[in-house]
């Protein structure tokens, strides 16, 4: 084990620089520029600073291999950490992101950039974190003082050679699933056309006739109480997420309270929807979750499966076109919220019930290649996970 300090040339923090999207120059990077552990070119900030002008900031200027890490962030997100590979050419290091640039006589920054980005570190920070109710932070002394294992460097080159070709296929496996969404969309577009425009001139409909008629659009519970291990689960908008409804993570309500929220209780194959922060999320609503209720800031939309296709009206509210309408009602800057009077007055272009059944059928072959896609990519998760442990238990090689 070894002292971060000892590692690395230096961990500073970044560049006090007033960025904005607009301006051109230079890029510098932001918190938002560490996605997914990258470095994200849509995510940078600007602000005028030209070659000719780097003046005082030319030091700032990153070196590829380069490590970026958040110390002030929300706690979940605290730590998250990109490495720079060298593009754009040009990139200043910006404010409120730690630079860690590693010493490469002793060390070889992929591997220190899986490190990074496995429990073994996660599991520190909080032992040299400062928390207030939303944001969390840690000094770069602090960060500096902790160990991580630091074998020869060959074997460090190794060990992430061996990182890199098991997370290669889980990233091949990840777009592989991203086209099957793609064909899905595409799909939809050609049978029917941009739902914005609706250039076959299909009949319109607002999403408050496509409902049973038994069952507004309603949104759910406004105060659930305490967690009920054994209650009714209920689904807030930070639990829809890429179109699934994340169900470990759901909290539970008591019956009492459940049964007086009976107007909001969700039955299978209900579309729900985000209404606030994340508006416009939806998900349908699994078999195991029949029954579940809701909270304040989502809502369900029971569709008339009668006189339409609950499949085909999903993937309508989720099409662009509809999506940009969602927008165009959703008020608010900081705190966004779309009322249920305008949800349900948004206008859905509906094909005939045949074009629809026919839709969904396509849907569901591209589904069951899409699960299977899935299920490839847990095994990929599990196998780099695994080799990730071992990796830094000092087992891999």
């Amino acid at each position: 084990m070894e002292e971060i300090e000892n590692i690395f040339d230096f961990v500073r923090n970044g560049a006090s620089i007033k960025q904005s999207d607009g301006k051109g120059g230079i890029p510098i990077t932001r918190i938002e520029t560490i996605w997914k552990e990258t470095i994200d070119s849509k995510r940078f900030g600007y602000a005028d600073v030209s070659e000719h002008d780097l003046g005082k900031y030319e030091k700032y200027l990153l070196r590829e291999g380069d490590i970026l890490m958040t110390h002030i962030n929300s706690p979940k997100h605290l730590g998250k950490c990109a490495l720079y590979q060298g593009k754009p050419k040009l990139l200043i290091h910006g404010m409120n992101l730690l630079c860690l640039r590693p010493n490469t006589e002793i060390s070889f920054p992929n591997y220190l950039r899986y490190y990074f980005n496995s429990t073994f570190f996660k599991i520190q920070i909080p032992k040299i974190a400062n928390q207030s109710v939303n944001q969390a932070s840690f000094s770069a002394g602090k960060l500096k003082q902790l160990q991580l294992p630091l074998p020869p460097l060959e074997t460090q080159k190794k060990i992430a050679s061996i990182l890199d070709a098991a997370d290669a296929y889980r990233q091949k496996t990840k777009a592989l699933i991203q086209k099957y969404d793609e064909l899905t969309q595409s799909l939809f577009l050609e049978m029917f056309g941009d739902t914005w425009l609706n250039p076959n001139e299909l009949p319109i409909l607002k999403l408050s006739e496509i409902v049973q008629e038994d069952k507004i659009i309603t949104y759910g519970i406004v105060q659930a109480g305490d967690h009920i291990k054994d209650g009714i689960p209920y689904i807030r908008t930070g639990d829809i997420k890429q179109g699934k409804i994340n169900i470990d993570g759901l909290r539970r309500t008591s019956e009492e309270i459940a049964k007086s929220y009976e107007r909001s209780k969700c039955s299978y194959g209900d579309i729900v929807m985000s209404i606030r922060a994340t508006v416009g999320t939806t998900a349908i609503l699994p078999e195991v979750l029949h029954g579940a209720n809701l909270t304040q800031g989502t809502a369900r939309i029971s569709v008339d499966s009668k006189r339409f296709n609950p499949l085909f009206i999903y993937h309508s509210i989720g099409s662009k076109g509809i999506q940009l309408k969602i927008d165009r009602q959703t008020k608010g800057a900081t705190f966004r919220e779309i009322t249920l009077t305008r949800l349900r007055e948004i206008e859905i272009p509906i094909p005939t019930l045949d074009l629809q059944n026919e839709f969904a059928e396509r849907v569901q072959e591209i589904e069951t290649q899409k699960a299977q896609a899935q299920q490839s990519l847990a095994k990929a998760e599990d196998l780099f996970n695994s080799l990730l442990q071992r990796a830094f238990k000092g087992e891999l090689v």
